[in-house]
């Protein structure tokens, strides 16, 4: 699996890896799977840019089409529609692979039955999950993991981490910064002004939300580029 920090452009690393595997598998088809009907928009969206067509196999989306080689889908669409996948798959990806469902499991051990072959690629900004810990068994310098802190991992190997200070150092992300508010004379002018006890509360969760809003939008600089 590759560990990917928000930010890092998951949907670019789904595309070009999908790609790279049709090519050198000699045109064998890629299911690449996401938890909701946007990450599948989304990450078709960003496979466009290599050029190449691809299907959407989604309930959600509105769209049940193998058409093309490179296949976008909804885990319980593909499920219940499993017969369709077989051996002419090389590859599963799996977006947002920390949360890998007994539904996805099934998919892959479908289609694993049809080619023994299949390799699976998950990508995940969080890779560590409470209670069972991470979800590979070693780690991207190739060490295993302490059996402390995970079990029955999913995925034999991290083979890539992209950490959020990288993407700070290489300009892809902006670190985070912000000025201390003094509270304690900007609030009682709120409360005055409020009036009572309980539009203190109302106002504080306005201003917790606003600086949750500011620090997502700030985070970003821009998408990153292929």
């Amino acid at each position: 699996m590759i560990e990917a920090a928000t930010g890092a452009g998951k949907s670019h690393i789904i595309a070009a890896v999908a790609d790279t595997i049709h090519n050198i598998s000699g045109g064998k088809h890629i299911l690449c799977l996401a938890p909701s009907r946007e990450l599948v928009i989304q990450n078709r969206e960003k496979f466009s840019l290599t050029g190449n067509p691809s299907s959407v196999f989604s309930a959600s989306v509105g769209e049940k089409s193998l058409r093309h080689p490179v296949v976008f889908g909804t885990p319980m669409t593909v499920k219940n529609k499993i017969r369709r996948f077989g051996s002419e798959f090389a590859a599963v990806i799996v977006d947002e692979c920390h949360g890998i469902t007994p539904t996805i499991q099934t998919i892959i051990s479908s289609i694993n039955e049809c080619n023994p072959n299949l390799r699976v690629i998950g990508l995940s900004a969080t890779p560590y999950r409470l209670g069972t810990g991470y979800i590979y068994a070693i780690d991207e310098d190739g060490n295993p993991v302490d059996r402390s802190q995970t079990h029955e991992p999913y995925f034999a190997a991290c083979v890539y981490k992209i950490q959020a200070q990288q993407l700070i150092d290489e300009g892809i992300l902006e670190e985070f910064s912000f000025d201390v508010m003094e509270f304690d004379r900007f609030m009682p002018a709120l409360v005055t002004e409020a009036g009572n006890r309980k539009h203190e509360r109302d106002v504080v969760l306005v201003l917790v939300l606003g600086i949750l809003i500011l620090v997502t939008w700030s985070h970003l600089i821009e998408p990153v580029k292929m």
